[in-house]
């Protein structure tokens, strides 16, 4: 197969899983974004941190944690992404820089013990900065990320 059949295929394949997949919108109280999820997970939050939690019920299912933050301007908002990365153990070099309608978007992952791993995205618009991480006691699968990325590129912030 030519490289762009390959491309094609994969495009078709992931347009397949999400079309199978039932979306709803959320926006926390504090307004100041908006999220598709899948219908099936289920929703928590802790308005007192601006943490929300995405929860496959499914056995070995995925749990997706957004956290978004406010601030004063762009550049402490990206100063806030680099601590936090710093928190999480994933280094800045180590990221890439994916391109998009964000200021940044950064990728880190890691594996802690046998059954703990985690992919991070950092998100930088303005003075916003976001976190959205997934977490699963297995192996995270192409399926998990394409659903988290199909939650990024329709996120209204």
């Amino acid at each position: 197969m030519k490289p762009n059949y390959i491309w094609i295929l994969f495009v078709l394949l992931s347009l397949n899983i999400f079309a199978q997949r039932t979306m709803k919108y959320f926006s926390p109280e504090s307004q100041y974004y908006g999220i598709y999820f899948p219908d099936d997970f289920l929703v928590g939050t802790d308005h007192e941190d601006n943490i929300v939690t995405f929860t496959d019920l499914a056995e070995g299912g995925i749990n997706i944690t957004v956290s978004s933050y406010i601030f004063e301007n762009k550049a402490a908002a990206k100063a806030f992404i680099v601590k936090f990365a710093e928190l999480t153990e994933i280094k800045k070099e180590e990221w890439p820089n994916d391109t998009s309608k964000f200021d940044d978007l950064i990728k880190g992952s890691v594996k802690k013990g046998d059954n703990d791993y985690w992919t991070w995205w950092y998100i930088v618009k303005d003075n916003h900065a976001m976190s959205i991480s997934i977490n699963k006691p297995t192996q995270i699968t192409d399926e998990d990320t394409g659903l988290s990325k199909y939650m990024i590129e329709n996120l209204d912030i």
